[in-house]
């Protein structure tokens, strides 16, 4: 299938973007810590049980922290993702904390799966954003593809209307512009284009899938991890001293705002 037409970014964009990450293995949070993580995983558990080790696949899955995070729980780890450089991220993380997974490196617009090849959990975070045009329906059709019947998929957006992701996102493109501004700040980011809650309802409708739940994120939450955390890593690079990066749960009160102006959108679908 030919896609350079509808992509925002290639192989090549994504291999320099992640060549430039500076990867704290190490200190990787393995743990759903994060209150919006841990409300997530509450609704997959109700419909899940990851102790069963179900086969799950992640599509666009370089350095994936929540693929480990899964496996953990017991699910039984695959990813696949056109980026080798991502991946061997991956590989690294998890031979670190001595856990398996499968790594495929592939388009995923052309699977190397046989057309019997169905997992039980499918999910993408930060992948559908960076397609358009036709292409932003085939990848909610390619998380279809792989789900078995009754399996559960996640995909996470970034929200259009969020102004915090707005503000965020033109600030990193005109800071990438002084490249030692943009490595103070940790700004690596590539082209992509936000979803609306009404565009995600027509595309994963017309996928073909049932949602069981839209989980926004905490517009007051955001403010204060996008703004005052964006500001503590600028001053901690700058001096060359750790900070604490963890925003407190306190700020993580959920209102009417959220699905209006929160930064992501979790969708959790079903067949």
């Amino acid at each position: 299938m030919e896609t350079s037409v509808d992509a925002l970014t290639s192989v090549d964009v994504w291999n320099a973007s992640w060549a430039k990450e500076d990867l704290d293995l190490e200190n990787t949070s393995i743990e759903f810590s994060d209150p919006l993580e841990l409300e997530v995983l509450t609704v997959l558990e109700s419909y899940i049980d990851f102790t069963s080790q179900p086969q799950m696949i992640e599509l666009g899955g370089a350095h994936s922290v929540n693929l480990l995070r899964f496996c953990k729980l017991g699910a039984v780890a695959t990813t696949i993702d056109f980026s080798n450089v991502g991946l061997n991220h991956t590989k690294e993380l998890f031979i670190l904390h001595n856990k398996s997974v499968d790594l495929i490196e592939a388009d995923i617009f052309n699977l190397p799966f046989s057309s019997e090849t169905r997992f039980d959990f499918v999910f993408s975070i930060g992948l559908c954003e960076h397609f358009v045009g036709r292409l932003r329906h085939v990848v909610f059709d390619v998380h279809k593809k792989l789900l078995r019947p009754s399996g559960l998929t996640l995909i996470v957006v970034p929200n259009i209307y969020s102004p915090i992701y707005q503000l965020w996102y033109t600030a990193s493109w005109l800071l990438q512009v002084v490249p030692s501004i943009g490595r103070k700040l940790g700004i690596n980011i590539v082209s992509e284009r936000a979803f609306s809650r009404r565009e995600l309802e027509r595309l994963t409708s017309v996928a073909g899938f049932k949602t069981i739940q839209v989980i926004s994120s905490s517009f007051i939450y955001d403010t204060y991890f996008w703004i005052w955390i964006s500001a503590k890593k600028f001053i901690g690079r700058s001096l060359n001293i750790r900070l604490n990066l963890t925003v407190p749960s306190r700020y993580y009160q959920k209102t009417f705002l959220d699905p209006i102006f929160g930064t992501r959108h979790y969708m959790i679908l079903t067949t």
